[in-house]
């Protein structure tokens, strides 16, 4: 199954660095840097994933997102993700919670995702 990622990261380097690293595991990778633009190119272009920059969205945007894009898988990413934002960010709704850095961690957790909401669909 090919999905499609987009990256929503206040830093544009380290966004650009993670959509490098993302380009094997995905048939498209789009950046965005602002909430704003990152609603936009859900409704326009209809991504899979996101890959959530938790430095870019409070906590009740997040629930707003996810309330709102139930089909896309939002996999939240932050610099120093512990066990404590990892359970923050899912009972807000996200797929996950994954270090920056971590690119396997973040297609898994998209594929993981979208394979469940593909079994929920059915």
């Amino acid at each position: 199954m090919q999905l499609s990622i987009l990256i929503a990261h206040h830093d544009g380097m380290a966004a650009a660095t993670l959509a490098t690293s993302l380009r094997p595991h995905f048939r498209s990778v789009a950046l965005v840097g602002s909430i704003d633009d990152l609603r936009s190119a859900i409704v326009e272009q209809g991504f899979d994933t996101v890959a959530l920059d938790l430095e870019l969205v409070t906590r009740s945007a997040l629930e707003e997102l996810c309330r709102k894009f139930p089909q896309v898988g939002f996999v939240c990413i932050h610099r120093l993700a512990d066990e404590e934002l990892w359970a923050q960010v899912l009972s807000a709704g996200a797929a996950d919670c994954c270090f920056t850095t971590d690119v396997a961690g973040i297609a898994e957790a998209a594929h993981r995702h979208a394979r469940s909401a593909h079994i929920s669909a059915a």
